[in-house]
């Protein structure tokens, strides 16, 4: 629908302005890195949120919306996520972002806006009564859940980006 392609592409595009922040040929490469550190986050959030919520997780999220999504798996998502990005500061793995508080105010971020996207792309399939958006990944929503979650993490990240490191708006 046009919604579908409206919403991926108005999102998905903020993926390129964070790429675009990178200086090419030999400068610095913050939107690589950037690209790079929303990725694991986004990968720890999902793995997270899966294991504890699988494990422990009883009390609903928002039933109506996504009846497995639990407060629990909220919770582990962020955990892990905060880990990770702590990890990749203690290894000094990111040129660019190179401060602690930084990265994990980078993993609050992702943390927060991962679920929503998940919610949102929940919603909508919830509201056209389909159970999947495709069928190449099967039990798992569809391929459009693989990439809900990163949807709505990049603009809130390109935004972080340029407010945290501004000499490269």
């Amino acid at each position: 629908t046009s919604l579908g392609i409206t919403w991926i592409g108005m999102l998905g595009s903020f993926g390129a302005g964070i790429v675009a922040l990178s200086n090419f040929g030999g400068g610095n490469p913050i939107g690589t890195d950037t690209l790079c550190l929303l990725a694991i986050g986004v990968v720890a959030n999902d793995i997270g949120a899966l294991f504890v919520g699988s494990a422990v997780g009883k009390t609903p999220l928002r039933h109506w919306i996504s009846p497995n999504k639990s407060v629990e798996g909220f919770l582990g998502g962020t955990v892990l996520t905060l880990g990770a990005m702590f990890l990749v500061g203690v290894a000094d793995k990111s040129s660019t972002w190179n401060s602690t508080g930084d990265l994990l105010l980078l993993g609050l971020v992702i943390s927060l806006m991962a679920p929503i996207g998940d919610l949102t792309e929940s919603m909508f399939k919830r509201n056209l009564d389909v159970k999947d958006f495709g069928s190449i990944v099967k039990g798992h929503g569809g391929i459009l859940d693989r990439f809900d979650g990163f949807l709505f993490v990049m603009p809130a990240v390109y935004y972080l980006t340029i407010t945290l490191q501004p000499w490269v708006s």
